[in-house]
């Protein structure tokens, strides 16, 4: 009987059957990483792109005198489009204005994969006030 038992061991060590699912094990949480992140980047960015059409916008608006130059004024436009934790605020210097809208990052990515790279993004427009026809 521990003759054959033995016989076994190597028969077991030599099937292969299972191999393909012991490579999945491995590399599924890397995949599955990876597509985290990408989703989280994707994510990030796409709202980048509304903060820095928004405040692309509302530059205009104040250049063009729509939107009272002021940071009240600018924040209620900002949440008008954006939401809460945006935040926005505006500088003049002349008739020379500085719109700037930000917002915490991990506020902005669902998974936070980029909270350790950058704490807050910022958009920054400097726009002169146009002549009134």
């Amino acid at each position: 009987m521990g003759a054959r038992d033995t016989g076994r061991l190597p028969a077991f060590l030599r099937d292969e059957r299972g191999a393909a699912t012991i490579e999945l094990v491995i590399w599924i949480p890397f995949f599955f990483a990876l597509f985290l992140f990408v989703v989280d980047l994707s994510v990030l960015f796409f709202s980048y792109a509304r903060m820095w059409n928004v405040t692309r916008d509302a530059a205009r608006d104040i250049s063009i005198g729509l939107v009272a130059p002021t940071t009240a004024g600018l924040q209620a436009e900002v949440d008008a489009k954006l939401g809460s934790i945006f935040t926005g605020r505006v500088s003049a210097d002349g008739a020379i204005y500085t719109v700037v809208v930000e917002s915490p990052t991990d506020l902005m990515s669902p998974f936070g994969f980029l909270k350790p790279v950058a704490d807050n993004m910022i958009a920054t427009v400097v726009i002169s006030s146009e002549p009134t026809i």
